[in-house]
């Protein structure tokens, strides 16, 4: 979500900048702050992990994560998340070139910072439906651990229903000896 707003924020700088509005010096400010956002999504990009594991630059030992969300060893009883096509490194999304300097380079950065954002999106959706993935599974789990514990009630209630009927039954028969 970060680097989303971050590449969206760039945009409106190549924007600002591909105008004559502002002038070469306000300029300059802007190439400033895109060199500055650019290190901010390399350095998000770099520090996001689960359990050591970097999720967002490529880099991962193991680039395909594996979830066990189910009871049997089968294939649909497990979610994957691959860690290589999620990179969103400056590079890898196009931006770690971007200069906004002049006109010319602010409107070239216009079409990289759309790229980088097409990309970014495209990561943000597969890692969203990860997550959906992850929520339904602990949702059925709690569903099924619901319906094994009121199962489980049910046998011990009528267990318990059993052993007292024939508790009452010895002693009418202990009674009717007497």
């Amino acid at each position: 979500t970060e680097i989303s707003n971050i590449m969206i924020h760039m945009r409106e700088l190549a924007i600002q900048g591909a105008s004559d509005t502002i002038g070469d010096k306000e300029r300059q400010f802007l190439h400033q702050e895109a060199k500055s956002l650019i290190t901010e999504v390399d350095r998000i990009a770099n520090s996001t992990n689960f359990n050591g594991t970097p999720l967002l630059n490529g880099q991962a030992a193991k680039g395909r994560l594996e979830f066990q969300v189910g009871t049997s060893a089968k294939e649909e009883d497990r979610i994957y998340f691959d860690t290589n096509e999620n990179d969103v490194r400056a590079e890898a999304l196009g931006a770690s070139g971007i200069e906004m300097d002049t006109i010319d380079n602010a409107r070239n950065s216009l079409e990289k910072v759309d790229e980088g954002l097409s990309r970014v999106l495209a990561a943000r959706a597969r890692l969203g439906a990860v997550q959906n993935k992850m929520a339904s599974t602990v949702n059925n789990i709690g569903v099924m651990k619901e319906n094994l514990s009121q199962a489980r009630s049910r046998i011990a209630d009528a267990d318990i229903a059993s052993e007292t009927s024939e508790l009452t039954r010895a002693n009418i028969l202990k009674s009717a000896g007497i």
